[in-house]
């Protein structure tokens, strides 16, 4: 299996002037120039940045700085959202650099922490955010669908937020000569829970672009041992309504934690825990 590399040749001139004018457009400016100073000297190919008091490791390139100063926030505002339940068992499909695992270590510090990221060149981005906070994770560098074996990742160059199994979620964002495929490992969330002796999972977070079906399909056994599940839904995918149905039946009750394009973060919980919203 050949390891990703994003085509590099892609990387400079228009795209990258563009990315940091989005940058300033969204980010304070203050904020905004200490991100392109950083970017401008860092050598080993990660951004560290203080947001909200706290650091946080960005993978250096310029689509990671414009959407991340952003998502970092957002997670933030779930993770505090979240800092008094019970959860000793996170798994995060969908990791990306990290970030939401580090953001709910703040507050759950001694939890294991199993994080899953097809994309193995984000590692020293994950083990950056990871290594400060929290006493127990692990990280696993494959993808979750509805089989096990292997299967294509469209990796989005110009936009990493949006790498996903899914071609078709991809180009909706990105032209197809920014898209890069490679193979990977795939196993379904049921096996993977009985290949790491995960007997019960406190907190279940999906952000998989598009692929969450898939991961239904491969988590029945799963989801009944879940307490909690964090999906983020984007409303102009093919499968989201179905995919949101199927979580309310399965939970029972749900609260929209924030928004994301054309979509939401949504929380699916138990409905025989209390304090809960439907």
């Amino acid at each position: 299996m050949r390891k990703m590399s994003l085509a590099k040749n892609h990387r400079g001139g228009v795209l990258i002037r563009q990315l940091l004018a989005l940058l300033i457009e969204r980010v304070p400016i203050r904020e905004a120039l200490s991100l392109l100073y950083q970017y401008k000297l860092s050598r080993d190919g990660l951004l560290r940045f203080d947001i909200g008091g706290d650091a946080y490791c960005f993978r250096r390139d310029p689509a990671t700085l414009v959407f991340g100063y952003g998502a970092v926030r957002k997670l933030r505002g779930i993770a505090d959202a979240l800092k008094n339940e019970e959860i000793n068992e996170l798994v995060d499909v969908g990791a990306n650099n990290g970030w939401f695992s580090a953001c709910m270590a703040k507050a759950h510090p001694e939890m294991h922490c199993h994080l899953i990221e097809p994309n193995a060149e984000l590692a020293s981005a994950i083990e950056g955010n990871l290594s400060s906070r929290c006493a127990d994770y692990s990280i696993h560098f494959l993808g979750i669908s509805d089989h096990c074996g292997s299967a294509r990742f469209n990796v989005a160059f110009d936009n990493a937020q949006q790498s996903s199994l899914m071609r078709e979620v991809v180009t909706k964002f990105s032209e197809p000569r920014y898209i890069e495929e490679s193979e990977i490992e795939v196993l379904t969330l049921d096996s993977f829970c009985q290949q790491n002796s995960i007997e019960a999972i406190d907190l279940l977070k999906v952000d998989i672009q598009g692929a969450e079906h898939l991961l239904l399909d491969g988590a029945q056994e799963t989801l009944k041992r879940t307490r909690m599940a964090l999906f983020e839904i984007s409303f102009i995918e093919t499968h989201a309504v179905a995919v949101f149905n199927r979580l309310h039946r399965e939970f029972g009750c749900f609260q929209v934690m924030g928004p994301v394009s054309h979509g939401a973060d949504i929380l699916f919980r138990r409905a025989a825990e209390p304090d809960k919203q439907q």
